[in-house]
């Protein structure tokens, strides 16, 4: 008898070492899912980029010269604090294609602007108002990590990000009435803060699967 328990209790052990074996989610695809080649990465990028929408301030979005970039909504996949996945729908955002030839991007929030390195990693930069998911990525911070959901065509896209950047507007009245909000800023009534992540891309995969 001692003996056979002494073998379970070996084996509860182990146990945990085999269960505690994971895969990067961010660099391991699964069998249902496959990564973007690096020779396939430029055109989809080319493609992305079309895809956001403007982040511009009311402000910038009331001159007279302002041409507004229409995109497709998409979803970030975030992790709760309770462990259960958040996702939040996104619509304003920009893919940032930083191979050769990549066009600049500029998005300014009160006195914080991102301007387009053109080098390094592709990135997304996205705008959130207030809300869990938002919270989520700002409790993480710099090193944080994100999906975003693209679909086209009968392809879904999941865009594994790791945060670079994290930029809180807080809400004043003034700068509210100046115009320095993002078009897409829906917090006034409740003066909620407006979040800015800039984001670098880690990996794409592709699925047919929706989730």
């Amino acid at each position: 008898m001692k003996k056979l328990l002494a073998m379970i209790l070996v084996l509860m052990m182990a146990m945990p070492c085999v269960l505690a074996e994971t895969v990067d989610a961010y660099t391991g695809a699964s069998l249902t899912k496959s990564f973007v080649a690096e020779s396939d990465m430029a055109a989809l990028a080319a493609t992305l980029t079309t895809m956001g929408a403007d982040i511009a301030t009311t402000k910038e979005a009331s001159a007279p010269d302002y041409v507004k970039m229409y995109g497709a909504h998409v979803n970030v996949l975030t992790v709760n604090p309770d462990g259960c996945p958040g996702l939040s729908t996104i619509g304003y955002w920009r893919y940032v294609d930083n191979h050769e030839g990549g066009a600049d991007v500029k998005i300014t929030a009160g006195d914080w602007t991102y301007t387009r390195k053109g080098e390094g990693a592709d990135q997304v930069v996205f705008q959130l108002t207030d809300g869990q998911n938002a919270r989520n990525l700002a409790a993480q911070g710099v090193g944080g990590r994100c999906t975003i959901q693209v679909k086209i065509d009968r392809t879904t896209y999941l865009i594994h990000l790791n945060t670079a950047e994290v930029f809180e507007q807080k809400f004043t009245q003034e700068a509210y009435d100046a115009g320095e909000f993002a078009t897409g800023y829906s917090g006034a009534d409740r003066q909620a803060t407006s979040y800015y992540f800039v984001c670098d891309v880690l990996s794409i995969e592709q699925t047919t699967s929706i989730l």
